[in-house]
C-alpha cells in the first residue's frame, strides 16, 4: 500500500495502530476462550519475549557510559530549557528538589517504574503482533555530538516507522489531540524519524488511569526539521562558547523552573557567580596540567 494511501486510511480510523492492537488482543482473547490457544502457552511466550528484552536492556546498561552522555544532545532534552542544558553540559552542581520530601521522591520513582513497565508491555506486544523484531527495540543512534534511543522501530504494511511510548495522567491524556500533541514529544519523535530515515512516526499515549490508548501519526516535515536544526545550532553556539543560554522559564516557582535541579544557580546571581568562578579556575588548572604533560 502506498504511503499516502496508508495514512489516508489511518485518518479514517480503519487501519490505525490502536485499532490493530485492539484487534490483536480481542482475537487472542477469543482464541483463549474457545481453546484454540492455551493460556499456559501464551504466558510462556510472553515471558520469553520479556526475558529477551530484559537481557537486551541489561547488556545495554552494562556498556553505557552515563557520565559522558550528559555532554551530548539528546532528543528528550532538545526542546527543554536550553539554559538547563548548558548547566548540565558544564557540569554544574545539580540540587534535587526537596519539595514533598521522601513521600514525593518515592512517588516519582514509582511513576518512572510504571512508565518502564508500560514500555516493556508494549514492546513485547509489538513483537508478538509481528510488526517489530527484538533487534528493533530501543534502537540507539550516535552521530557527532548527538545521541538518542528510540523506543521501537516498526513496519506497518511494509512501511518502516518509529513509535514512541508515552504514559500520561488523565489531564495530560485528554489534552493530547490528534493534530496537536505535546510539542516536546512531537519534536523528540521527529528527531528519531530524521535520524533513522523512516517515513512516519507515531506517538502512542496510554492513560495511566484507564489504560485507554491514543495515537498521533506524524509524517516527515521539512519545516519542523528546520526548526530542530535551528534549535540544535542555538544550543551548540552556547555550549561551544561555554556561555549560558537565556532562561526559558518565567518564575522560580512555576514549571519548568520549579522542578529544575539548577534553579539554585539560575535564580541566585551570587551563587551562580561563585560556581562560574570556581569552574573557570578549575578549567585553567586542568589546561595548565595538560600542557605540562
Amino acid at each position: 500500500m502506498p504511503l499516502k494511501d496508508l495514512f489516508a486510511v489511518a485518518r479514517q480510523k480503519k487501519i490505525s495502530l490502536v485499532a490493530r492492537i485492539d484487534d490483536f488482543l480481542a482475537t487472542e482473547a477469543h482464541n483463549l476462550a474457545t481453546g484454540k490457544i492455551q493460556e499456559k502457552d501464551l504466558r510462556i511466550r510472553e515471558a520469553e519475549i520479556e526475558r529477551q528484552l530484559a537481557e537486551q536492556k541489561l547488556k545495554r546498561w552494562k556498556t553505557r557510559d552515563v557520565d559522558s552522555r550528559k555532554h551530548f544532545l539528546h532528543p528528550s532534552s532538545l526542546m527543554g530549557c536550553a539554559r538547563a542544558f548548558c548547566y548540565k553540559f558544564m557540569d554544574a552542581p545539580a540540587k534535587e528538589s526537596s519539595y514533598g520530601g521522601i513521600e514525593a521522591t518515592g512517588r516519582t520513582m514509582r511513576i518512572f517504574s510504571n512508565g518502564d513497565m508500560y514500555h516493556l508491555r508494549m514492546q513485547a506486544l509489538f513483537i508478538r503482533m509481528g510488526i517489530a523484531k527484538l533487534e528493533d527495540v530501543e534502537v540507539e543512534f550516535d552521530r557527532g555530538d548527538e545521541q538518542g534511543t528510540a523506543d521501537i522501530l516498526v513496519r506497518l504494511d511494509n512501511v518502516r516507522g518509529v513509535v514512541d511510548f508515552k504514559s500520561a495522567n488523565e489531564y495530560a491524556f485528554n489534552a493530547v489531540q490528534q493534530s496537536r500533541p505535546d510539542h516536546k514529544h512531537e519534536m523528540q519523535l521527529r528527531v528519531y524519524m530524521e535520524k533513522f530515515g523512516v517515513k512516519f512516526g507515531i506517538l502512542l499515549y496510554e492513560n495511566k488511569n484507564t489504560q485507554l490508548l491514543k495515537e498521533v501519526v506524524l509524517l516527515r516535515n521539512k519545516m519542523k526539521e528546520d526548526e530542530l536544526r535551528q534549535r540544535r545550532d542555538y544550543i551548540r553556539a552556547h555550549i561551544h562558547k561555554r556561555k549560558l543560554a537565556d532562561r526559558e522559564g518565567k518564575t522560580k516557582t512555576t514549571i519548568p523552573c520549579s522542578r529544575c535541579v539548577y534553579r539554585h544557580l539560575c535564580y541566585d546571581a551570587a551563587e551562580e557567580k561563585k560556581w562560574r568562578d570556581g569552574w573557570s579556575k578549575a578549567k585553567r588548572v586542568l589546561k595548565k596540567e595538560v600542557t605540562l604533560l
